[in-house]
Parts: structure tokens; sequence; C-alpha cells
């Protein structure tokens, strides 16, 4: 009885035991390890929480919002798609800054480049406003001054400040044709004061006039170079685009019908060189000049040779 009794004891001792770890031993560790985190970083954000984005550099004021479904646009100096690769570094980059030491007794910013910061990052979320300086690289070239909005410095990697030093075409989307290639059921290309028609069947695509197959494979790499077309420079206002001085004849002209809205495009060449891509919203867009070569215009190359009469 007394083993018995003995055993209980025992087991009611590790019970005991054990509801101390996961009550206070576990939580304490956790926060002992999330504060460990938190102040190997320079800000405590999450990038998901973060709905905007204001830079401010020598390249000007550019500021990023959060939009419906989580797609980001340029909203400051023109609203316009932003580039999502380029806005996910930056959250990445903003969301793990390492902390390489904390930077004490600086009395003068401007010896650290701190006075006028190169770059200015405040991140918006719902809780407020998270801001963060970047001042000049330290001495030894081991990383970069960056300032809190607490007024804290701290030293951190000298690749960081750069990932911000952007202009209004980095953050910008390069992509301007928006379609998705299965909806799309018809195509026109027009060159040489000619037309070439496509239509999408059940039985796959025909190439018309006269009817006879064309090659499905060529015809999507078709819609896919469309569809991955990106812009090398924009053209957003009248002036703009009055300087570019396009030739008045297209050299190819493009239309989809992409569900129940045509998607068109105009290439063009103009006085001082260059090939330009201008789409039925007027916008224009300067491109490769090598597009043209790169993608399949034409009967033989759509693979719709017309078979021979017997």
């Amino acid at each position: 009885m007394k083993r018995y009794a003995a055993t209980l004891a025992l087991l009611g001792l590790a019970a005991v035991l054990g509801l101390y770890l996961v009550l206070v031993e576990n939580p304490r560790e956790r926060a002992e390890s999330e504060q460990r985190e938190r102040e190997s970083r320079v800000v405590a954000l999450d990038e998901r929480e973060i709905t905007a984005l204001d830079l401010a550099t020598a390249k000007g004021r550019l500021v990023l919002e959060r939009g419906e479904g989580e797609a980001w646009r340029v909203t400051v100096p023109i609203n316009a798609p932003a580039d999502e690769g380029t806005v996910r570094r930056m959250l990445t980059q903003l969301t793990t800054l390492s902390v390489i030491r904390p930077v004490e007794g600086i009395e003068d910013l401007s010896a650290v480049g701190l006075a006028e910061p190169a770059v200015r990052v405040v991140a918006r979320h719902a809780k407020g406003e998270t801001a963060v300086a970047f001042g000049a690289d330290n001495p030894t070239g081991a990383g970069v001054y960056v300032r809190r909005d607490d007024q804290q410095v701290f030293l951190t990697t000298a690749a960081a400040k750069s990932t911000f030093e952007l202009t209004l075409s980095d953050v910008r989307r390069k992509e301007f044709l928006e379609f998705d290639p299965q909806a799309v059921t018809k195509v026109t290309i027009t060159a040489s004061g000619r037309a070439l028609r496509l239509d999408r069947r059940e039985a796959g695509w025909v190439l018309e006039d006269p009817p006879r197959p064309a090659d499905p494979d060529k015809v999507a790499s078709l819609l896919s170079r469309l569809r991955a077309l990106r812009a090398t420079a924009f053209f957003d206002t009248p002036d703009q685009r009055a300087a570019v001085r396009l030739d008045p004849t297209a050299r190819v002209r493009i239309e989809l019908t992409a569900g129940d809205r045509p998607v068109r495009v105009a290439f063009h060449g103009a006085r001082n060189g260059g090939l330009y891509a201008l789409t039925g919203r007027d916008d224009l867009h300067r491109v490769s000049e090598s597009l043209l070569a790169e993608m399949p215009l034409d009967v033989s190359a759509l693979g719709g040779e017309s078979k021979p009469s017997h």
C-alpha cells in the first residue's frame, strides 16, 4: 500500500512539473525568444501588416499602396500598377532588416549621414506608421547607419539601403497587356495592309480565309509572348508621347477578343528610332526592337499552310 501511495505521489509531482513547464516555462521561453527576435531586427513588423510604403530618396518620392486582392499600385507621383516582385523585395528587406549592433552616443547625426537621410521609408499599417531612415556607410564598409522613428541608431547590412533607392520606372509593372491567354477566342494580326485572322473552335485554333488548322503551340506562344510584353520606357503625358514622333502607320496591329472585351496593341517605329507599343487605351511604351522578329505573326509561322488541292 505504501509503495502504491509513493507511486501516486511521484505521478502527481510529475503532473505538477509538466503543468508548470506548459503554463510557465514554455510561455516564458517563447516570450524570451520573441524578444530576442525583435531585438535582432530594426523594425518589428510582419510584411502582411503593411498597407503602404512611402519612399523619399534623392530620386524623388514614391508611394505604393496595397489594393484589393493584395495587388499593389503606385499612387504617387502617378497612379499605375506596381511591380509585385519589387514590392515583395522591399517588404522583405524592411521586415527582416537586421541589427548588426546598436550605435550609441552620436552627437552629430550629419557625421553618419542621418541629419538629412539619403533614404527614408515609412511603412503604414493598422497601428499607424513606422519610419526608418538610412544614412551613410560606416567607415569600414561593414554596414550602413539606420535610424528608427524612436531615434535609436543601428548599424545594418550595407546592401539594405539600395533596395529602396528606386525610380518610378523601377517600381512600375512592366507588363502592360492584361488578359488571360486561355480566355482568348479570336486573334487578328494586321501587317502591310493584310489581315490574318485566327478563331478558337472546339477542335482547336483555325486560320480563316480559307479555313485551315493553325499550330496550337505557335498560337499559344504568340499569346504568351503578348501577355509577357514588358515596357522598357513609359510615356505618360501628352508632351512625352508627342516627343516620340511615332511613324503614322503601324508596322503590326494585333487585336484579341478575350471574354467580352477587345485587347488592342499597335507596334510603331519612330523618327528617333526604336519600337513602340500603343495600346487601345492610348498608353505608349517603348519595347524591345527585336520583339516583332521573335513573335509568330504570319501564316507560315503559325503553321497554317494551305493543303494542296487535288
